[in-house]
């Protein structure tokens, strides 16, 4: 079943995982996905927001109510907040002298290491959370999110109006890459968190 489904939909072996639940009826009935078609592109990070789903009654008795669940956040996000669990690599700064110079601004230094160690753990929470379709796993990537978002900013203001990057030498070329791929991240995973959002508005309004 996991195998059609992902050739129906074209995003391979990991693909969505289905649950149907027969919310009407004391015995499950015969109830079967027959078929799912994406009928939108392809959305954020390449997955189709908008499904067809065809389903079929093959038992005696008719099915009245019926709840199709269709995840792609456990597929979606942990991609996206991976990269985040490598921000302790700002932890050099409160090492001045080793790899960073001695006149790094203290408060830059400090902010930015112990500021992006919480947004790890953060991250490291969500990422588990969502892969295992845990409760609160939306909010815990909302939390994540926003702070790590306002981090990243507090960290390049700080930096710019204290001038760090003079001070750091050759590892100014860290922040210099991996900030502009982090702060898109941060944009992707609030698109995604935004869709998702509007999606159970659509279904429970």
């Amino acid at each position: 079943m996991r195998a059609a489904l992902a050739e129906l939909t074209g995003i391979g072996s990991g693909g969505p995982r289905l649950t149907l639940v027969d919310v009407g009826a004391e015995r499950p009935a015969n109830v079967a996905v027959t078929s799912i078609e994406a009928s939108t592109a392809r959305d954020v990070a390449g997955v189709r927001s908008r499904f067809e789903v065809g389903i079929s009654n093959f038992s005696d008795t008719a099915v009245a109510d019926a709840e199709l669940r269709l995840s792609i956040a456990d597929q979606v996000l942990p991609p996206l907040i991976l990269p985040h669990l490598f921000r302790p690599v700002s932890l050099w700064l409160l090492a001045p002298g080793v790899i960073v110079q001695p006149t790094v601004p203290q408060g830059f230094a400090t902010g930015t290491a112990y500021g992006d160690l919480v947004v790890t753990v953060l991250a490291l929470v969500a990422v588990l959370l969502v892969r295992g379709e845990r409760r609160g796993a939306v909010v815990a990537a909302w939390v994540f999110n926003v702070a790590g978002f306002v981090d990243a900013l507090r960290n390049c203001v700080v930096g710019i109006v204290s001038r760090a990057p003079v001070h750091m030498g050759a590892a100014a070329l860290v922040p210099a890459f991996a900030v502009p791929l982090l702060l898109a991240s941060h944009v992707l995973v609030f698109a995604v968190l935004r869709a998702h959002r509007r999606n159970r508005a659509r279904c429970t309004g």
